[in-house]
């Protein structure tokens, strides 16, 4: 096998994994949004009728996490794709 060769095949390996991740990660970071916007037990915002401030700041910040998660999996599962269906040169 060429040295070309190899490079391409680990391209594509990585071009896959990349995919994969990508997908992956954007379901798990929807899915802990929705978890945690479902969930009135995850940060408690009222903790026995008091409301609690710090609790719904990191609540929050949690939530700019996830998407900002999720924009990042979504680009790295966009490099895989855009790397798999690009057209390759015959020689």
């Amino acid at each position: 096998m060429t040295r070309r060769k190899k490079i391409r095949i680990r391209n594509i390996i990585l071009a896959i994994t990349y995919l994969v991740v990508g997908i992956v990660g954007t379901m798990a970071s929807g899915m802990g949004i929705c978890s945690m916007w479902l969930s009135g037990k995850f940060l408690p915002v009222y903790i026995s009728g008091i409301y609690v401030v710090g609790n719904q700041v990191l609540r929050y910040l949690l939530y700019a996490i996830m998407f900002a998660a999720i924009i990042v999996f979504v680009m790295c599962g966009n490099y895989g794709y855009s790397y798999l269906s690009k057209k390759r040169k015959k020689h």
